[in-house]
């Protein structure tokens, strides 16, 4: 694996790359208080790094990327913007998107912006709109304030990771609750701005207007996010519905592995046919 940094006009920007580079690239971006160490299990898949050029970046103000200077930059439209930003300095020919929870809001606010997108793969996916608004998709859960606070106890991270996997390992706690601790407090307590004002457009429609291939995978234990929210969002979706993974949580590409990387595989074969 290689490390790097990219520099934006907002932000350096960490990067995680591997793979062979002549092949179409798997863009990954993951959630709101996580990193790019989320996806260390995709990066360690025989499969996809053999067959793909895999990237993935930490957002600013998560992991070792940096901070955005007013807390009001961290508004998912505005991070959308970044995240074109980044790509477009990639310079991949073609690539797919994997994006997870909040990153899926993110992208959603900026697929128009998209050249040489192929498809997106969505884990846990919580998209806004006019007829889903954030009242349709959370289930109430005891670390919801989480979401928009700027710190939290060890106690509550431990917890809180417990809650949102099915059945973690003591590195997947550690790495969750140091990406918490890590992150900029600015952004959670922007996030909670965003939310509060409806800061948003409608994404899901905005999806389904880019008419990209899309996939939409939960996991069956999923604690946060109504699984079946979006049956009726009118997308038109990989395989002809919305995948749920056995015994995995919210963060479905941790908690079930291997079915993750295989339907990952399988998408990104499709999608670059």
């Amino acid at each position: 694996m290689i490390t790097s940094f990219l520099e934006t006009n907002s932000a350096n920007i960490f990067l995680q790359q591997s793979g062979n580079t002549k092949s179409p690239a798997i863009i990954f971006i993951h959630g709101s208080s996580i990193s790019s160490r989320i996806w260390y299990h995709q990066f360690a898949d025989e499969q996809l790094f053999k067959n793909f050029y895999l990237c993935a970046f930490d957002l600013p103000g998560h992991g070792q990327s940096g901070k955005l200077k007013n807390a009001d930059d961290y508004s998912l439209k505005n991070l959308g913007k970044i995240v074109v930003e980044i790509i477009e300095q990639l310079q991949v020919k073609e690539y797919i998107l994997v994006i997870l929870s909040m990153a899926t809001n993110i992208v959603a606010e900026c697929v128009g912006g998209f050249k040489n997108c192929k498809g997106i793969f969505m884990a846990g996916p919580s998209l806004l709109g006019k007829n889903f608004p954030v009242t349709s998709l959370l289930k109430p859960y005891p670390y919801t304030h989480l979401l928009t606070s700027a710190k939290a106890t060890k106690d509550e991270l431990n917890g809180y990771a417990r809650y949102v996997m099915y059945h973690p390992t003591e590195k997947d706690i550690q790495i969750f609750s140091e990406d918490y601790e890590k992150t900029d407090p600015n952004f959670r307590l922007a996030i909670g701005k965003v939310l509060t004002e409806s800061d948003y457009t409608d994404e899901v429609e905005s999806l389904k207007e880019s008419r990209l291939p899309l996939a939409l995978m939960y996991g069956k234990e999923e604690a946060i996010v109504q699984p079946l929210y979006l049956q009726n969002a009118g997308f038109t979706l990989w395989q002809n519905k919305i995948h749920l993974i056995e015994k995995a949580g919210h963060l479905v590409n941790v908690d079930s592995k291997a079915t993750f990387n295989e339907y990952l595989y399988l998408f990104a074969k499709d999608a670059f046919e």
